[in-house]
């Protein structure tokens, strides 16, 4: 699970916020650490009031993941004239926040079901499905 938390989903952040700056230019990654720092204090759960970049271990990488779709929704516009302006310059193909909100959903969702004890056989072919979906 280790190298999940802070292998996998470290890389997922950090080509997260690489996409992120490519399509919309930094003003993004600082609505990032904004929507990061606003998160309402709960029990169990860290508040980050610095940037996500403080974010470094394998314990505090689960916390993200507990609100990272919170954080990404909403926070960039497709059809912001910012976002529009550079759609068309980045070399890599355009992901809108649809696109990207869910594949962290799909991503959690495959975390906390490969967290199980056991595993039904029906649990495997879900989580196989759920595999070949989120690399499509």
């Amino acid at each position: 699970m280790h190298h999940i938390d802070l292998g996998l989903f470290k890389y997922m952040l950090d080509y997260t916020q690489m996409l992120l700056i490519e399509q919309c230019e930094n003003w993004v990654i600082e609505e990032f650490n904004n929507q990061l720092a606003t998160i309402p204090k709960f029990p169990g759960l860290k508040i980050f009031n610095n940037e996500i970049t403080s974010v470094q271990t394998a314990d505090e990488h689960r916390m993200i993941m507990k609100v990272i779709i919170s954080i990404i929704d909403g926070i960039f516009d497709d059809k912001d004239p910012r976002v529009k302006e550079r759609k068309h310059k980045s070399k890599n193909p355009y992901i809108s926040s649809t696109q990207l909100i869910s594949a962290y959903f799909s991503f959690v969702r495959m975390y906390m079901m490969s967290r199980k004890e056991e595993f039904s056989e029906e649990d495997l072919n879900e989580f196989e499905v759920r595999i070949f979906k989120f690399c499509l």
